[in-house]
This record gives structure tokens, C-alpha cells and sequence, in this order.
């Protein structure tokens, strides 16, 4: 697997043959330094990606970032002992650089959410670029740093060199509050007319959901045919808080999601599978 930045987009690029499978896997909203991250199945399925040799995708919130004396959804016990010092944003940083460093290499993309968006605002402090840059220099990685929303573009080719598939993917950390309602649904929609992608992954709401929507085209030779455009929202790996509560959002759901790729009769399928 080969990663290239081209303009905007980032490019993984894959050699593939009919007999493998190549899994990509999503996570976001993982609030790491809060008491209420549940690490343990964190931990199980980045584990399971090293199995796989699986590239990891971190599509915003990898932070919580709320224990810093100017955010007014702290309390006090809700931030671990580890980061009761004056140096709080280099104490959240340090821990999550020393739980990601045996997953880093296979650590293709984390991008910003709205808690370092936030912290990068009020306090002018970009505490992403502090973690990718400690784990990169310390692991000799190469993990991009993504912007709030942005493109990735899936290139396979055969062994042979006969022909090339691609599918490009639109991610967002998303936006709006819990979607109590829908869940989220009715953003799959908005996004696809307006944007035009293979799949799309989005996060910030904490409520995992698949939404396939067909869409027909025409090929270059004029026949009209269709596909599945994905839409992928993925959960989170925090508990729901006394904050969520007072808001009355609804339970958390803890996942992620799988891109698994296959090449079936000369034709690349996309398949995904919740990760939990």
C-alpha cells in the first residue's frame, strides 16, 4: 500500500489480486482522554486492524480536550488524575501518543473534529499536529493530518497492470447536534446531492448507521447501469455523560466501521461491516 497527498486528496494507492481482501478501518468521536473512553474495545479492534494490516482512518475527535479550567462542560471529576497539572494539553497528547505508537504505522489519516477545532480557536493551540508530529518522529511514520472535512481516493490495480479501479471516498467530521430524530439519516441525503462521491463517512453524532442509496449512471459506451453509493456514520467509543444526559441525547452507540474491498469477476466491490 502506497499513500500519496495529490492537491486536496489524499491517494492509497493498492496492488490487488482476486484472492485478497484490503480493509480499511473508520473510527471517530473517540474522546480518548475522557474517563468515560471505553480503551478496552478500542484497543480490541485497533488490535484487530494490526491483524489485518489494515489502514486506519481517525475522522475527527480523537480528543476530549474538555478538562482545561475555560471549558464550561468540565467538572472537576470527570478529568483523570494523569492530567490534574498545569500542562494539560501536553499531558492529553502524551497519553494518547504512547497508546497509538504500536498502531502507527498502519495509521493512514486523523483528522480534526470539533474538540480540536475548538481548542485550536479559543486557545490557539493545535494539539492534532502535536500528536502526529510526536508519533511520526518518534515511530517514523507518516500520518496525515486531516482538515475538518476533505477526499480520499481508493486506486487498485492487478498484478498484471491490465486495468485500474478506483473509488473516491468524501468524509466529514459532521456537524448539527445529537439527530435524535433521525440519527443522522437525513444528512445522507443533503450530502449526495451535493456532493459527488463513491462513499461517504461522517461522525459527531455518536450514532452509528449504514445507509446504501442507489444511484443510476451511464458508462462511456452510452449503457445505463447502477450502484450502491455508501454512506458510513460512525459511532463512538465514549460512554454517554452527565452532559449528553442533560441535553437528552440518546445512548451513545460504540463502533466503527470496516471499507472492505474485493476484486470479484474483474470488478471491484466495496463491502462494510460494522466494527464493535
Amino acid at each position: 500500500m502506497e499513500v500519496i497527498k495529490k492537491n486536496e486528496t489524499l491517494c492509497v494507492k493498492s496492488v490487488v489480486n482476486t484472492q485478497e481482501k484490503h480493509r480499511f478501518l473508520f473510527i471517530s468521536d473517540i474522546h480518548f482522554d475522557s474517563k468515560h473512553c471505553d480503551k478496552t474495545t478500542l484497543k480490541r479492534i485497533l488490535d484487530e486492524a494490526l491483524q489485518h494490516n489494515a489502514g486506519i482512518f481517525i475522522i475527527g475527535d480523537w480528543f476530549d480536550a474538555m478538562g482545561h479550567n475555560k471549558d464550561p462542560r468540565s467538572l472537576k471529576g470527570d478529568i483523570k488524575d494523569l492530567h490534574q497539572r498545569d500542562a494539560y494539553f501536553n499531558s492529553i497528547v502524551d497519553e494518547s501518543a504512547e497508546f497509538l505508537k504500536p498502531y502507527a504505522k498502519n495509521i493512514i489519516l486523523i483528522s480534526k473534529g470539533n474538540h480540536e477545532h475548538s481548542i485550536l480557536k479559543h486557545h490557539e493551540i493545535d494539539i492534532l499536529s502535536m500528536l502526529v508530529y510526536k508519533l511520526n518522529s518518534e515511530t517514523d511514520s507518516q500520518i496525515n493530518i486531516g482538515k475538518y472535512y476533505g477526499w480520499i481516493r481508493f486506486l487498485f490495480l492487478v498484478k498484471t497492470g491490465a486495468w485500474r479501479e478506483s473509488r473516491d471516498c468524501y468524509y466529514t467530521h459532521g456537524s448539527g447536534g445529537g439527530a435524535i430524530m433521525s440519527m443522522g439519516s437525513l444528512k445522507t441525503k443533503r450530502r449526495q446531492a451535493i456532493i459527488d462521491a463513491d462513499i461517504f463517512v461522517s461522525g459527531h453524532d455518536h450514532q452509528s448507521l449504514f445507509v446504501p442509496i442507489g444511484k443510476y449512471y451511464i458508462t462511456q459506451q452510452g449503457v445505463e447501469k447502477h450502484k450502491e453509493v455508501l454512506h458510513l456514520q460512525l459511532g463512538t467509543f465514549e460512554e454517554t455523560n452527565a452532559w449528553a444526559r442533560s441535553k437528552e441525547f440518546q445512548p451513545a452507540s460504540k463502533s466503527g466501521y470496516w471499507l472492505e474491498f474485493q476484486v470479484r469477476n474483474k470488478e471491484l466491490h466495496a463491502l462494510e461491516i460494522r466494527a464493535k
